[in-house]
């Protein structure tokens, strides 16, 4: 850590970037960035027929009777406007845009910059013709090979404060702030391909990139950032993968299928390839699920020459490739996969019910699998040997897979029943009894769950809640039947009653209202406070 270069300071990293705005950029904003913000303004009221275009910026002759807001080309420069009747009024007219523009950094002709540029034309102000467009830089981006960094703030923005925050990650900012979200943006791809030129960035596959595989077009400044980070991403690209890049930039979760540090591409991949694996990688690319490269990683571990198409042509694994993957960290072969499920057609009746025909994708393979995998799963939350055949492969999976859900519920409800248990003190004090009518706490989660199943209302829902002492569910009982469900009160942490249910939820008979109205009295009421002698 005492060898970790220092972090730039904002001073330093501004010296990479251009003063100003150059012709360049402002031909950019004319063109693209603010192409609709072009008008024709009628001045005159009495004389629709004299404009003006903001466009060339000249007076113009426009045929009699076009209507507000109807698109014309100006007669003098032939582009495409839209008349505004300037007495109808602008006072909300404000056309805005946000770009992204690269140049070559000032310091070091190999590095990229980048500007986040927010544009504006105001046509809210009085004097239609004095409008000029407005130029701010929101965001700086230096794209260094091994160190892409960018530098922004809030404040620099809305309360003309310096900028002063380095940001640990580079993306854009247009996604990232919500006052930039709902206006124009433009990423200027004339710019960065002059931009690259010279540099390792002209390697980077932009192009291909965002024509097959960006999500969205302001994600560039990731993806060169990215690439900034991990050349490998080249390798990537090349092997037609960059969707799965596109679906890291694009925040979805990732199993870890590419080792984006690698320096060839076996490393990129984890795995030995041979010239056929991959031309068949490459082949099967286009349409390939990331499940399928990590399995056939896996796959390549148990046998090296493990081709792909084992995995996308076996229609028993594409088919069902996210259960196969999750059955595979467990078991580690295909084939003994399929055998246990031919097995357990044969042997279980439940599963024998199913379509016959399980080759080509059926529901009978989808539904074992997952029968299966949830079974593996409940057996390690009950710490189960995992590395038992007799676990792993158990002879009836329907059977088991049935009993070990139950057995996990089991252990659910024991561990809140030990919550409830520990506040049996606490709970003693609901316990009641006025006229003929009775109130206790709950015992136990089981008790909850068959008071909801008997009164077919939700308090089963409650038990979490319950255990954990952040409400009160106490059972309202008849004298001579104390084991019948009849109503349910919930009390809160604050002894105050928040709902009384019966059957159906139905409300509270005139007999339990005034029941709980002498509970609320008698148990619930706070005990006065003693004043201090002053």
């Amino acid at each position: 850590m005492a060898n970790q270069k220092p972090e730039p300071s904002i001073k330093e990293m501004r010296r990479h970037f251009p003063a100003g705005y150059s012709k360049e950029i402002k031909k950019f904003v004319k063109e693209r960035a603010l192409v609709h913000s072009r008008y024709i303004w009628i001045l005159d009221r009495a004389d629709r027929q004299k404009g003006w275009c903001s466009y060339c910026r000249r007076d113009v002759i426009i045929k009699d009777g076009i209507k507000h807001n109807e698109e014309i080309q100006c007669p003098h420069c032939g582009t495409e406007v839209k008349v505004k009747h300037e007495w109808r009024g602008h006072s909300d007219l404000v056309d805005r845009s946000y770009f992204h523009y690269y140049e070559k950094s000032k310091l070091d002709p190999k590095i990229v910059v980048c500007r986040g540029i927010y544009v504006r034309n105001n046509f809210a102000s009085q004097d239609i013709k004095s409008v000029k467009t407005e130029y701010e830089t929101h965001t700086f981006y230096v794209l260094e090979m091994g160190g892409p960094k960018m530098f922004t703030d809030y404040y620099h923005v809305w309360y003309n404060c310096p900028l002063q925050s380095l940001k640990k990650s580079v993306f854009p900012r247009f996604v990232n702030y919500a006052g930039l979200k709902n206006m124009n943006f433009e990423e200027s791809y004339e710019s960065l391909e002059e931009a690259v030129k010279g540099t390792a960035f002209q390697y980077s596959q932009w192009k291909d990139y965002m024509q097959n595989f960006a999500f969205r077009s302001d994600n560039l400044i990731r993806y060169l950032a990215f690439y900034a980070k991990y050349p490998s991403v080249e390798y990537i690209m090349k092997l037609g993968l960059g969707r799965f890049i596109a679906t890291k930039l694009n925040g979805d979760p990732m199993a870890g299928a590419l080792y984006y540090r690698g320096n060839t591409p076996q490393k990129v991949l984890r795995m030995a390839l041979s010239k056929a694996d991959i031309a068949d990688l490459k082949a099967a690319a286009p349409k390939m699920k990331e499940q399928e490269l990590l399995l056939w990683q896996m796959m390549k571990k148990e046998k090296r020459n493990t081709r792909l198409g084992e995995v996308c042509l076996d229609k028993f694994c594409s088919d069902h490739i996210y259960e196969i993957y999750d059955l595979y960290k467990i078991i580690h072969s295909i084939e003994k996969i399929k055998r246990y499920f031919k097995k357990q057609t044969v042997f279980s009746k439940f599963y024998e019910k199913d379509e016959p025909n399980w080759a080509g994708g059926s529901y009978k393979v989808g539904h074992f699998l997952r029968d299966w995998i949830d079974y593996l799963n409940a057996c390690k939350k009950l710490e189960f040997d995992m590395k038992d055949r007799s676990v792993l492969f158990p002879k009836d999976l329907k059977r088991a897979h049935d009993n070990a859900i139950e057995q996990v519920k089991i252990s659910a409800n024991e561990r809140l029943d030990k919550k409830i248990r520990s506040r049996a003190k606490e709970l003693d004090n609901f316990n009641f009894r006025y006229g003929d009518l009775v109130a206790a706490p709950a015992a136990s989660s089981g008790e909850l769950i068959a008071e909801g199943k008997a009164l077919h209302h939700c308090v089963g829902m409650y038990t979490e809640r319950y255990a954990a002492g952040s409400t009160n569910i106490i059972f309202i009982r008849q004298a001579e039947a104390v084991y019948k469900p009849f109503f349910t009160m919930e009390v809160n942490k604050d002894n105050e009653i928040v709902q009384v249910r019966g059957n159906n939820n139905k409300a509270a008979t005139p007999q339990v209202m005034e029941f709980v109205s002498v509970f609320k009295n008698k148990v619930l009421k706070p005990k006065k406070k003693v004043r201090q002698a002053k």
